[in-house]
């Protein structure tokens, strides 16, 4: 049973500084909608939020790299359903505002893929031409994973997660958006965890 799921979204574009207007923000944040949107999809729920699950952004656009956001499911308080209120959100923790279950740190991708795997039992890279993702792949209760943005990761990011034995796992040879993904996976991680619970004796 899946009790812990971690989402790593790398962005070589999303900006690194609140001085940005929240008018045409996809041009004016470097697509930090698509964390914005990405957080939404991991955390949020009709009936609340993944108590189980993390989302953490690497933020590597202008003018200040490189930014970690964590966004803890545990401990956030709420999740809105608006993009707009999601950057607000990230833009007031760069400002440095304290908001419940938000952090933010300096750390490099090198340096948040080796945290992840000390925190995860398996760990995936999601891309299209990875092994197909199925139910079977996941054996282990702390998984996480790691998408692109509107972007692929560069080069020398796969081969770094490479030389790690990272998994590189496929949804779909058919692209989707990040937010999608987590959408996606987060179904058939739900659909384990009630296999296993009906599956298994009282």
């Amino acid at each position: 049973m899946i009790k812990y799921r971690v989402f790593l979204v790398v962005s070589p574009t999303a900006v690194t500084s609140p001085n940005f207007k929240l008018k045409g923000i996809a041009g004016s944040t470097g697509r930090l909608d698509v964390i914005a949107r990405s957080i939404i999809a991991a955390l949020k729920t009709k009936n609340g939020i993944r108590g189980d699950t993390e989302f953490w952004g690497l933020l590597e656009g202008p003018p200040n790299p490189p930014i970690l956001i964590k966004v803890i499911g545990s401990e956030v308080g709420y999740i809105p359903c608006s993009e707009i209120e999601v950057i607000k959100n990230l833009r007031n923790i760069m400002k440095g505002e304290c908001i419940k279950g938000y952090i933010l740190e300096k750390k490099g991708f090198k340096e948040v893929v080796k945290e992840l795997m000390s925190r995860v039992s398996s760990l995936y890279y999601l891309r299209e031409n990875g092994r197909k993702m199925s139910e079977e792949t996941f054996r282990h209760e702390r998984v996480g994973f790691i998408l692109g943005s509107h972007v692929d990761l560069p080069p020398n990011y796969e081969e770094y997660l490479i030389s790690l034995g990272v998994e590189k796992v496929s949804l779909s040879s058919m692209s989707y958006l990040t937010s999608q993904c987590i959408v996606i996976v987060h179904r058939i991680l739900d659909r384990i965890h009630y296999l296993h619970r009906t599956l298994t004796p009282p």
